[in-house]
């Protein structure tokens, strides 16, 4: 049986600074950056937060609130809530937007899926399969 971390686990390592976790979905990401700080990723390119390198901050980027699924404005959330409770770091809260890489072509659905409690129309699934492909799920 393989263990997956759920929201809460990825987001509880990447305030204690562990890198190269994800969450079941693929959706959420921790990454060590070449100045050794780590970044909280969303859906592979959005970065969400950081956590300097020996500074002991936490930076979220909430920025991304403008042009972000739910589920990106949901781990956003969940990182500033766990990074202000948090007694070993400071928090920072910074508008910018961030991105790791070039930005991918399943951007262009951010903000599309209309409903998600019935069956998806077929230009919603051809674009939920581009994402799950894009994330390797």
């Amino acid at each position: 049986m393989n263990y997956y971390n759920t929201n809460l686990e990825t987001v509880e390592m990447f305030t204690d600074a562990t890198d190269a976790e994800e969450n079941k979905s693929k959706t959420l990401s921790t990454v060590r950056n070449a100045d050794g700080s780590i970044s909280l990723v969303s859906y592979g390119w959005q970065e969400i937060a950081r956590v300097d390198n020996g500074a002991n901050t936490v930076t979220v980027f909430v920025g991304h609130y403008k042009n972000s699924s739910r589920t990106t404005k949901s781990h956003i959330n969940l990182v500033g809530t766990l990074a202000y409770e948090n007694p070993m770091r400071s928090l920072r809260v910074s508008g910018a937007t961030p991105v790791v890489g070039k930005v991918p072509p399943i951007a262009k659905f951010i903000g599309h899926y209309v409903n998600f409690r019935s069956k998806f129309s077929r230009v919603e699934q051809d674009a939920k399969n581009e994402v799950d492909t894009f994330l390797g799920r």
